[in-house]
């Protein structure tokens, strides 16, 4: 939500894109967060110093309380979604049945959303964005003038 205010809306520097994140228990705990954002070459640096800047928000104060609530109101409309999907239902039963995921959560996710607080997402910014595995790459497609 920050980043599409800040950096599109703000700044009007990307033309699309965003963050996302996964973290997966099997078959290793392992976890990746993510950004893609389409620009110009000219707005490259603003865009990652303004990156910069969100994280160091994320991880001094968490979100607002507003943004947390939209956040996980958009994770519980995504849930109603897909659990009229068949592929769904599949993958989260293969969970329970061979990782030995819990079926309770499973059930009950709603309950684990709404429980989660502004200072869960400071913590847990503080440790995922901890500045040891970090990667930074930049596509730069080839402009005509410089093929000169």
């Amino acid at each position: 939500i920050r980043l599409l205010e800040e950096v599109r809306e703000k700044m009007g520097a990307i033309y699309g894109g965003g963050y996302s994140a996964s973290m997966e228990r099997d078959p290793y705990p392992h976890y990746a967060v993510q950004t893609q954002l389409q620009c110009g070459p000219e707005n490259v640096d603003k865009i990652i110093a303004k990156l910069n800047d969100l994280v160091k928000e994320m991880k001094d104060n968490g979100p607002s309380q507003e943004n947390l609530d939209k956040a996980k109101a958009s994770i519980q409309e995504k849930r109603r979604e897909n659990l009229k999907k068949n592929n769904y239902w599949m993958s989260k039963l293969q969970q329970i049945q061979f990782w030995g995921y819990s079926q309770d959560r499973f059930l009950n996710i709603e309950n684990v959303v709404d429980k989660i607080s502004v200072a869960d997402i400071k913590a847990t910014a503080n440790k995922l964005f901890d500045g040891k595995n970090e990667f930074l790459a930049t596509m730069k497609p080839e402009v005509e003038e410089e093929k000169k």
